[in-house]
């Protein structure tokens, strides 16, 4: 679908509609350092409609077509680790034992209200701008935090990317 180099040059991030995977590559030879399958949280594949890099957050942020999801991927070896699911327990007796992600290429996974076919970011890359064909509204999702923040109503579809800002 699209390329995306990271912040530092090191990696290349490409985008496929098929098979369903996003492949990291080393810019410096082009191998293979990474494949990620692409499927949602309730394991469905999914194609994936855009991928950018986020330079001051140090990784690339995918939008998946077919599944309400937007995908943070780290390029920064020394990330903070990534848990998929519940966290935390308080209950007396509990282990937390969840399966987590570290190194570099960690998925950390955010749930959206929709599918975005675009997307592009605020100066500081706290904020994600997304739109979908078939939607009538912008959705804003803190980067942060995972959690849409808004929605903005316009007339009728909103051009895509970039074009959506006034």
């Amino acid at each position: 679908r699209n390329i995306a180099m990271s912040s530092d040059g090191k990696f290349l991030a490409a985008a496929n509609y098929l098979p369903n995977t996003i492949v990291l590559l080393n810019s410096a030879d082009l191998s293979v350092a990474k494949v990620i399958e692409v499927r949602d949280i309730k394991g469905h594949a999914s194609r994936v409609s855009a991928i950018y890099q986020a330079p001051g957050r140090s990784s690339f942020i995918a939008a998946l077509k077919d599944a309400p999801e937007i995908w943070e991927i780290s390029t920064d070896p020394n990330a903070a680790p990534v848990a998929q699911g519940f966290v935390h327990s308080h209950e007396q007796g509990m282990v937390e034992a969840l399966p987590v992600q570290q190194g570099l290429f960690p998925v950390r996974r955010m749930e959206i209200g929709e599918p975005l076919d675009d997307f592009f970011f605020d100066p500081a890359y706290r904020s994600l701008l997304g739109s979908s064909r078939s939607g009538d509204r912008i959705l804003v999702v803190n980067l942060t935090t995972g959690q849409t923040v808004a929605q903005i109503p316009v007339g009728g579809m909103p051009h895509l990317g970039a074009g959506i800002s006034w």
